[in-house]
């Protein structure tokens, strides 16, 4: 960190001042810094808070708009090694307390992004995977007809089949202020264009967005208040698979030294070649973000139910969602990412008599991996596995799939 140890030499000497205060009119060699701030413009900030705190060791207000700037910007253990160094030596009071204390988080994922600026990346990357026709891994299926079990051959076409592949993903995130009232417009975009050369018909491409407004709430001056609003479309070898309306409603707020965020959602979910699937989802949701020593862990967790438009196999499905992310530097400009994801689907009927009459239940686990070495600035080197396994009590829904790819990323 480069200016930790200046700020703790300073502030040995004696040279101390009021947490809070403000930079002096008379000797501020920046005053328009904080306007630039309040732009979400905080790598221009960022350069003149440096010189600012050069030059006034003893401003805890600079200091703190310097680790501000540090956070907005993507520098976590930056940020966090200021914030530490501020409460220590200033002794600042419960109000400059509680605005360090929203900001004792890791950096967000890709949902719901904190980031007072607009950023992008995009990446190529191809491999082999396991799967790549989404197919069974059964070559027969047994059928109850009459009460006689029937044994049925899969046709081949549709059973498991390997296939190279190529990704192409882009990802937008950010946030606007609206005012000096806090409130400010957040949106964050993902697309997803997965080819399989060797089953051309089995290509996927998916693309969702979300646009939201984020406030602080007034009964609580750590919490802040968000509502999304978005679209998810996916598709099928060129045909539509799925379109889905959400809203969201959440309050995040510092916990122990974490970020805790808590809320409700509803889904539409419409199936245009399976009209039998349409749906809608509603239920609550969970994360909890924290330090882990020089990364992050984050966890999150939905449960709800599902019900169906019309009359659907299986009617009525639990579900319940539980994600864990660990995000570690690694090797100098490495990082790995680890990424774990389970979850449960149970139906509240009878999903077929030819499948034995018995309520469906599915049970999903996947390990993802991928370490990114920055090449150059902006510019990562990718290298990502995939597997994921589907249980079921009915054989036709038990399916597994690995992968392995690698490629670049751009970020912007």
């Amino acid at each position: 960190m480069r200016f930790s140890v200046f700020l703790i030499a300073v502030l040995a000497s004696g040279v101390i001042v009021q947490a809070g205060a403000q930079t002096s009119a008379a000797n501020d060699p920046a005053p328009d810094a904080p306007a630039l701030m309040q732009q979400g413009r905080y790598a221009e900030a960022l350069l003149i808070l440096e010189g600012q705190v050069l030059l006034e060791p003893g401003n805890a207000g600079a200091w703190l708009d310097f680790a501000i700037s540090h956070y907005q910007l993507g520098d976590y253990a930056e940020s966090q090694a200021l914030f530490d160094a501020i409460e220590r030596e200033f002794s600042p009071s419960s109000a400059i307390r509680a605005v360090i204390a929203r900001y004792r988080q890791p950096l967000p994922p890709k949902l719901l992004p904190t980031l007072k600026r607009w950023s992008a990346d995009v990446a190529l990357l191809a491999g082999r995977e396991t799967n790549a026709n989404a197919g069974l891994r059964i070559s027969s299926l047994t059928l109850n007809l009459a009460d006689t079990a029937v044994v049925l051959a899969i046709d081949p076409r549709y059973q498991a089949h390997p296939s190279s592949t190529t990704q192409m993903e882009a990802h937008v995130e950010g946030e606007l202020p609206l005012g000096a009232g806090g409130v400010s417009l957040v949106g964050v975009g993902d697309w997803r264009d997965r080819r399989t050369p060797d089953i051309p018909d089995f290509g996927t491409r998916q693309a969702q967005g979300f646009l939201g407004l984020r406030g602080p709430l007034a009964v609580l001056e750590s919490a802040q208040w968000t509502l999304w609003g978005g679209l998810q479309h996916a598709s099928l070898g060129g045909q539509g698979l799925l379109d889905a309306s959400r809203l969201l409603a959440t309050l995040e707020m510092p916990l122990a030294g974490c970020q805790a965020r808590g809320g409700g959602e509803t889904e539409r979910r419409r199936y245009p070649i399976q009209p039998a699937l349409d749906g809608r989802y509603q239920g609550l949701l969970a994360s909890l973000g924290c330090p882990a020593r020089s990364g992050q862990v984050f966890l999150a967790a939905r449960y709800g139910a599902d019900r169906p438009a019309g009359i659907r196999a299986g009617g009525e499905q639990t579900r319940a969602d539980l994600a864990a992310t660990l995000q570690l530097p690694m090797f100098g400009k490495g990082r790995l990412d680890m990424s774990l994801n389970l979850s449960r689907q149970r139906d509240q009927q009878a999903y077929s008599v030819l499948l034995g009459d018995i309520p469906r239940r599915i049970e999903r686990a996947g390990i993802t991996l991928e370490y990114a070495y920055e090449i150059r600035p902006g510019l990562e080197w990718l290298l990502r596995t995939e597997t994921w396994a589907q249980q079921s009590n009915i054989d036709l829904f038990r399916l597994s799939d690995n992968t392995v790819m690698a490629g670049l990323r751009q970020r912007f």
